[in-house]
């Protein structure tokens, strides 16, 4: 055999199974008899909705919705005041989710609530619910002396004594003030003033007021007040508010678009001061650094005593030139003179030398020399004639050497003032070339100042324009608001609303019953159907008795001799004689019937199967063994004083405990009173030798044994019988009751284990039509109500 082959009787039977658990589910019989169980909790699921809905409606506090639409539209009027360009408005930067936020914002909620006064509320108690009193107050707190000692949130309960008077209750203080006055209390300190509205009202209706907190409003406004985008491309707002009071949650959206006009154009405003602000700060700063520099460029030019550095740069380099000039003119004559005093020196001719002289620019020292050299000329021609000894060429010669000495000191002199001029000169030099060297720094200072300066003017010059033409645009700002929709008191509240509410009453009640239904059909783990107990045991069903109705039955009864006509009787013939093809054994039969818990009819069963055996000339004894609860006495309507139990203990004997019954052929022992140990006696010999010697006097022996699912006595009878008979009742045994014949089974020895089908309703899963025998519902009429719930 391969794999595949030995693995194919296996997957069959898993899905075998699979198909029967899915059957056992999807019911339809099973799900008919939840219904029908289910039919008054249904009825009352609707009738306790519905009526949950109408009280809901009656005693809700209806809540009113008030709307607008208004339009933004920013216009700029600059240009008609006839500037261009200079005081043009530029499209408003800000979004329309910006326009929202100014809505939401807490600077209009705090004026709104300024504005309407809803720190404080009023209201008038009703019957069961009570309603606020917006403007229409009797009365309203007109003074108070500090609101950081107000009991917030509190209400006050007010009771008008007369025109003058009222009292004031909370948590036990009571006390009685007048209006108009002063009201010291321990919730604050304010005064009560009567409105216009005092007169018309009823004094005897009871009224409170609480102060309201800043985070008690601001809940309120962020739970009612809704603001949305209606549309974008038209720039429109939607602005609504929710409220118990319709006049109230009106006024709130009136003041809402009044006040978000304000805020609107001020915001807009505020741009523009801001700006005009900033200005200010700019120009006042320049202002400051342009002085600063101002300051800073005299100071520049005041410590340098110039105004233009590279016009004096130019002068000193034409002053360094010419220094140049004079210093190398100087030297020359220096050098000159020099010359001048060599040729002195030495007694040489000064005929050519003196025309150069001239340069010097020193007339006596010219005339000296040409003395002196005239001198020299009359010594040399003299001597040409004379001797030197001669007084004429002495006295020429004493004249030359004073003309000579004159020369030398004038010359003398010129050196040194020569020297003295080039020494000046030099340092007059130096001074201009120093000058010069800081002239490029000079210069580049001067422009940084420069710079600085022209920057600052500049710079104060545009703040100047642009604060004119900030002022120019303000005065050109206008923002126009447009109510599309103005707010309106809607009579209508907008919830509760009856029809929706009374339709998802309907829904819940039939959604809620159909999950009853469901739940209790999932959770349904009875046996409803004669083919849910076929697919969920392994072993066959011999018959079916079918569900007596004629009328209460307290206990188990027999009913076959009477009834012999009936379906119940027909069935048991039938199990009669199944019960013929499960053995052909010839001599005693011995049969056990049991169940899995009491209250399954396994004791109507035994006692009726009995009977109907019987009638077929075979003598039949019937066994109490179920000792804790014997019943069998009651079947046959006989004592229960001795029996089994106390033939066990060998107290009595067996002919002194078989009892007969109307039936001829039909004899039972009964259970005998109660013992303490019931198992014990099951597992004496006694009990084998009494089977052995009723085999002898009787045909068949049908044992009424404990249930199995409660003690172990049903298991150890069964392996005592030939034929174990296992009883199931419709409609009363649980799913279990498969196991509990699994387990059975498991323990061995009970092949012929058979199953019977108790109290099978007649309408369904009777295998036979029995319609020509008597009808046990016939002989009593049924009501209306079950006659309409057999129709559903």
């Amino acid at each position: 055999m391969s794999i595949h082959e030995s693995q194919k009787p296996f997957s069959d039977n898993s899905f075998g199974q699979y198909e029967e658990e899915v059957q056992n589910i999807l019911d339809p019989y099973k799900l008919l008899i939840v219904f029908k169980k289910s039919l008054i909790a249904m009825a009352l699921i609707g009738v306790f909705t519905l009526m949950g809905v109408i009280v809901f409606i009656r005693y809700a506090k209806p809540v009113y919705e008030s709307s607008s639409t208004i339009k933004l539209e920013n216009n700029n009027r600059t240009n008609s005041l006839g500037l261009s360009n200079t005081g043009r408005l530029e499209e408003e930067s800000s979004s329309l989710a910006g326009e929202l936020e100014i809505i939401r914002s807490p600077i209009v909620r705090e004026k709104v609530i300024s504005d309407l006064q809803l720190n404080i509320s009023y209201y008038v108690y009703g019957n069961i619910l009570y309603e606020e009193r917006f403007k229409t107050s009797p009365y309203v707190v007109s003074f108070v002396e500090d609101y950081s000692k107000v009991a917030y949130d509190t209400p006050l309960d007010i009771q008008i004594v007369d025109d003058e008077t009222f009292q004031l209750e909370k948590k036990g203080f009571v006390e009685n003030f007048t209006f108009g006055k002063v009201c010291k209390t321990p919730f604050g300190t304010f005064t009560l003033k009567k409105t216009a509205y005092f007169d018309d009202y009823n004094k005897k209706q009871k009224t409170f007021f609480k102060f309201n907190s800043p985070g008690a409003l601001n809940n309120y406004f962020q739970q009612n007040l809704f603001a949305d985008v209606a549309n974008i491309e038209a720039r429109t707002l939607y602005v609504s508010f929710k409220d118990h009071n319709a006049v109230k949650a009106y006024s709130i959206v009136k003041s809402i678009d009044s006040i978000y006009f304000e805020q609107t154009l001020q915001q807009k405003l505020k741009t523009f001061d801001q700006s005009i602000e900033f200005l200010n700060t700019s120009i006042k700063k320049a202002e400051e650094n342009l002085i600063d520099a101002e300051k800073k460029f005299e100071t520049f030019m005041r410590n340098n005593k110039t105004m233009d550095v590279m016009a004096d740069y130019t002068k000193f380099s034409e002053l360094r030139d010419e220094n140049t000039i004079e210093i190398k003119d100087l030297q020359f004559k220096l050098e000159l003179l020099k010359n001048l005093k060599g040729l002195i020196d030495a007694n040489k001719d000064l005929e050519e030398f003196i025309p150069l002289l001239s340069k010097l620019e020193d007339e006596q020292l010219l005339n000296l020399v040409e003395g002196l050299n005239t001198l020299n000329q009359e010594k040399e021609s003299l001597l040409l004639s004379q001797s030197e000894s001669t007084y004429a060429y002495q006295k020429k010669k004493a004249a030359a050497l004073k003309a000579k000495q004159d020369v030398l000191d004038l010359i003398k002199q010129n050196e040194q003032i020569t020297q003295k001029q080039i020494h000046d000169l030099n340092l007059d030099k130096f001074e201009i070339e120093s000058s010069i060297l800081s002239f490029p720094a000079k210069e580049t200072e001067m422009t940084r100042l420069k710079r600085h300066y022209n920057l600052y003017d500049k710079f104060y010059g545009l703040l100047m324009d642009k604060m004119v033409e900030q002022g120019l645009t303000k005065a050109g700002v206008t923002v126009n608001f447009i109510v599309l929709s103005p707010p309106t008191v809607e009579n209508t509240p907008i919830y509760p609303k009856k029809g929706i509410l009374l339709l998802s009453g309907v829904g819940i009640a039939i959604l809620l019953s159909l999950l009853l239904v469901v739940v209790r059909f999932l959770m349904y783990d009875t046996i409803t159907t004669l083919a849910e107990l076929e697919r969920s045991i392994p072993i066959p069903i011999i018959g079916s008795v079918p569900e007596y109705v004629a009328d209460k039955m307290y206990f188990s009864q027999l009913i076959v001799d009477k009834k012999s006509k009936s379906a119940i009787s027909e069935s048991l013939r039938s199990i009669r004689t199944n019960l013929e093809f499960i053995t052909s054994k010839k001599t005693s039969k011995v049969i056990t019937v049991t169940s899995t818990v009491g209250g399954e009819g396994k004791t109507f069963v035994a006692v009726n199967l009995a009977a109907v055996i019987a009638l077929t000339n075979q003598r039949v004894v019937v066994l109490d063994l179920d000792m804790r609860k014997p019943k069998i006495h009651l079947a046959f309507g006989a004592e229960n004083h001795i029996g089994l139990s106390t033939i066990l203990i060998e107290k009595n004997t067996m002919a002194e405990s078989i009892q007969h019954s109307r039936i001829p052929d039909l004899d039972f022992i009964t259970a005998g009173p109660t013992p303490p140990n019931p198992s014990e006696l099951i597992l004496l010999p006694t009990l084998d030798k009494l089977i052995e010697d009723l085999k002898l006097k009787y045909d068949v022996i049908i044992i009424d044994t404990p249930p199995v699912g409660i003690v172990t006595d049903g298991i150890l009878l069964m392996s005592k019988s030939d034929v174990p008979l296992y009883i199931v009742r419709i409609n009363y045994s649980k799913f279990f009751v498969a196991q509990e014949i699994k387990r059975t089974l498991n323990r061995g020895g009970y092949n012929k284990l058979r199953v019977i089908a108790n109290a099978v309703p007649t309408n369904r899963g009777f295998r036979y039509n029995y319609g020509y025998y008597e009808n046990e519902s016939a002989s009593k009429p049924k009501s209306w109500i079950k006659k309409i719930i057999e129709k559903i």
